[in-house]
């Protein structure tokens, strides 16, 4: 059983509701070495004394806050725990919004959270009126000594918790040169809309992220295994920048779009149902 990253409670109006949070995301990113091509060396990653120039153990480092030149606080995970104790081992609900209202942008990290123990009637009472309203609770949490936004919602018997950035955390839109809003400035017809609303209906299908694969990760790894297995790899040419179609062709390409769609639907295989990981 993995262990909890933080122990609190869900205060739901006057209801608490002690739960666990485990980190919800699997990172599988290739992990390589660094080497010293001049003689393969490896090369380590080293925290180093700015003083004496030698490494630093990890029991070693301390967390120091900076009062002015060369004077320093430290400060232990125990210590910033009891400067607001309520604040570290609670979210209080501050708002119940839509889930769908929250722009994507604003998720950053989801967490499990699993029911304390003599806790199992207030987590399922939350999740489905929660599931019932649409809602997500959205409240603050403190984790590893800095305060979050999260939003707390039902993912079929489960409550997820998922880190939110604040507003000032995303970068304003407003200096990138977008298409205007009004599409007759941009003479979109009305038969070009309809032939793009078909094919996306043509290519509906229900959420399933288990089908979804990592293609390049996989393709990577074939690239390391030739090269372990002969020492060299045939390079694939690069693509052309992909161009912007012009505008009496869009119409002709949507056409061709909805047509290969028909063809692929009548030949996709049959897909399990996905869901959240839960091991």
């Amino acid at each position: 059983m993995p262990r909890p990253v933080w122990k609190g409670s869900l205060s739901f109006g006057l209801v608490s509701i002690p739960i666990h949070l485990y980190p919800a995301e699997r990172r599988e990113e290739l992990s390589f070495d660094l080497l010293d091509k001049r003689d393969m060396a490896p090369v380590g990653y080293r925290k180093i004394n700015k003083k004496t120039g030698k490494p630093v153990e990890k029991e070693d480092i301390v967390k120091a806050y900076a009062l002015e030149e060369g004077r320093y606080v430290t400060v232990d995970e125990e210590e910033l725990r009891r400067a607001d104790p309520e604040k570290t081992q609670r979210v209080d609900f501050e708002a119940f919004v839509k889930l769908e209202e929250i722009d994507p942008a604003y998720f950053d990290k989801p967490y499990y959270a699993e029911p304390a123990a003599k806790a199992d009637k207030a987590y399922a009472l939350l999740r489905e009126a929660l599931e019932r309203t649409g809602r997500a609770g959205i409240g603050r949490i403190v984790m590893r000594t800095r305060a979050y936004l999260c939003a707390v919602f039902p993912t079929g018997p489960l409550l997820t918790v998922d880190l939110l950035r604040f507003s000032r955390e995303l970068k304003n839109a407003a200096q990138l040169r977008l298409p205007p809003l009004a599409l007759g400035s941009l003479k979109v017809s009305e038969a070009e809309l309809k032939m793009a609303e078909r094919l996306i209906a043509d290519l509906a299908a229900p959420w399933r992220p288990a089908t979804l694969r990592d293609d390049y990760r996989e393709r990577v790894l074939e690239l390391i295994r030739k090269k372990a297995e002969t020492g060299v790899v045939e390079a694939a040419p690069l693509p052309k920048e992909a161009e912007g179609a012009p505008p009496g062709d869009i119409m002709d390409l949507l056409k061709r779009s909805v047509a290969q769609a028909h063809g692929a639907k009548g030949r996709a295989p049959s897909r399990g149902r996905g869901g959240p990981m839960l091991h």
